[in-house]
């Protein structure tokens, strides 16, 4: 939440703490929940899109109902793992978290960036990929996927070696970086060094994958695929994880 004020990241984080309470307050309870002034909480809804705090209330609370039928599909009282849970609640509440994760990937996906990153990929001679920390397992994952489908790439986990690569980057490769936020100084790094690559071309051209929350303005990589949300000279495949 970096780009949300100090009083603005108190409404956020009493909303991520428990969803239903905005089911349940106006926005003059709201705003003393979170120890911020009710015009505070209308901010904070528009700078996330919505007209004010009745649009991001009703939204709050179709996805709410949402949840609560895809629970009741799977049987489950509440979505979340306890210590004391039997293996099949366990199971069903892991089935539900997935089935919940693909459903908002869907929502956020933007189609045509999605088939130009592939477009770019499919004529990629070389395809280089990278992701730190647990992002290195969804770059690694791809890379996977890509052998399968005769599109050899490699996923470096060491962003020294990734930062070699981006720097040897010809005009027929391809850079995918992964980050969850689109935030990690090492992945914006390798993306930089792919575009200052001295074989520069039309055709090698970085692609990202943030997460939902897409890459904050000041520290954006080089030009990519265009989402919904990334305005300006950015943009992204958003995928939240």
């Amino acid at each position: 939440m970096p780009q949300l004020s100090a009083s603005e990241r108190r409404v956020a984080e009493a909303v991520l703490a428990d969803p239903r309470v905005v089911r349940e307050s106006t926005i003059t309870e709201l705003a003393g929940m979170s120890a911020s002034a009710a015009s505070t909480v209308a901010r904070f809804c528009q700078r996330l899109g919505f007209d004010g705090y009745r649009q991001f209330r009703a939204a709050v609370i179709a996805a709410l109902g949402y949840d609560d039928a895809r629970l009741g599909e799977f049987d489950l009282g509440e979505g979340e793992i306890d210590a004391g849970d039997a293996p099949e609640e366990i199971a069903a509440k892991i089935a539900f978290q997935e089935v919940r994760a693909i459903q908002a990937t869907m929502a956020a996906l933007d189609l045509d960036a999605t088939a130009r990153a592939a477009a770019a990929l499919g004529g990629a001679r070389r395809i280089v990929l990278y992701g730190a920390g647990s992002s290195s397992l969804t770059a690694q994952d791809l890379c996977q996927k890509l052998a399968r489908i005769g599109r050899p790439a490699v996923a470096e986990t060491d962003v020294h070696l990734a930062l070699s690569r981006a720097a040897l980057l010809d005009a027929d490769s391809v850079l995918v970086g992964v980050s969850s936020r689109g935030e990690t100084r090492e992945t914006l790094d390798v993306l930089r060094a792919a575009r200052r690559a001295p074989t520069g071309s039309p055709r090698r051209r970085p692609a990202c994958a943030p997460g939902a929350s897409g890459w904050p303005t000041a520290r954006r990589p080089p030009p990519c695929s265009p989402s919904r949300r990334c305005s300006g000279p950015c943009g992204s495949i958003r995928t939240p994880m």
